[in-house]
C-alpha cells in the first residue's frame, strides 16, 4: 500500500531566516540562590600599612597609619550536597561546566562584594553602602574620569578565581579598597582611627 503512494516532491528553499537563533546556557537566579545558600564562606581582612608623612620609621602609632585595605574571601560549594534541588545530573563532569558558567556570570562580583563588604567597611571606618564594586575596565581610549565617581564612594577592586575539585566549586579572591582611590578624597587625607597592626 505504501508503495502505491506518490513520492513527496522536494521543496525548494526560497527563504532564509533573517535572525539566527542560538541556544545559550546560563545559571538561573534560583540555582544561584541555592548554591550561595549552601556555600561555606571564610572572610579575613587587614590593612596594608604605610607610614603617615612626617612620622619616624620606628613610630608604631596605629593612628598614624592609613592606606589600602583588603579582604580575602574563600567560598566552597559542594554540588553533591545540592543534588536534590536540581533536575540536571550533579557529578564531577558537571562541576567544570558550572565553573565555566560562573566565570561568565556578571552577578558573581556583586555576590562576593556582599560577603566582604561588612569586613572592609569596618576596617576602613566607612559605611558599607559607601563601598561599590569597581567598574570593569573600559575600552582603550575611554578611561573614566575621577570626577565620575562620587566623593563619598570608595571603589573595591575584586578579582575572583574559580576552580573545580571533584564536585566542589572553590571560589577565592582578594577585595582591595584604597581610601586614596578615585572618589576617596573625603577620608584619604587624614589618618584613620585604630587600625590593627
Amino acid at each position: 500500500m505504501l508503495a502505491s503512494l506518490p513520492e513527496p516532491p522536494w521543496l525548494r528553499v526560497e527563504r532564509v531566516a533573517l535572525i539566527r537563533r542560538e541556544i545559550r546556557e546560563s545559571l538561573s537566579a534560583s540555582a544561584l540562590d541555592i548554591l550561595w545558600s549552601r556555600a561555606e564562606t571564610v572572610v579575613e581582612g587587614g590593612a596594608e600599612l604605610r607610614r603617615y608623612r612626617g612620622r619616624r620609621t620606628s613610630d608604631r602609632d596605629p593612628e598614624r597609619y592609613y592606606g589600602r585595605f583588603f579582604a580575602t574571601i574563600m567560598v566552597t560549594v559542594d554540588l553533591a550536597g545540592c543534588r536534590d534541588f536540581f533536575r540536571d545530573p550533579v557529578d564531577a563532569a558537571t562541576t567544570p561546566r558550572v565553573v565555566e558558567l560562573l566565570e561568565r556570570d556578571r552577578r558573581l562580583g556583586a555576590r562576593l562584594l556582599g560577603l566582604v563588604r561588612g569586613e572592609l567597611a569596618a576596617l576602613c571606618g566607612v559605611q558599607p553602602g559607601q563601598l561599590k564594586l569597581a567598574a570593569r575596565r573600559l575600552a582603550k581610549g575611554r578611561e573614566r574620569r575621577r570626577k565620575d565617581v562620587p566623593k563619598d564612594v570608595f571603589e573595591v577592586q575584586l578579582e575572583p578565581n574559580i576552580r573545580a575539585e571533584g564536585t566542589r566549586i572553590l571560589i577565592d579572591g582578594d577585595a582591595v579598597v584604597s581610601l586614596e582611590s578615585a572618589g576617596g578624597g573625603v577620608l584619604a587625607g587624614r589618618p584613620l582611627g585604630k587600625v590593627q597592626v
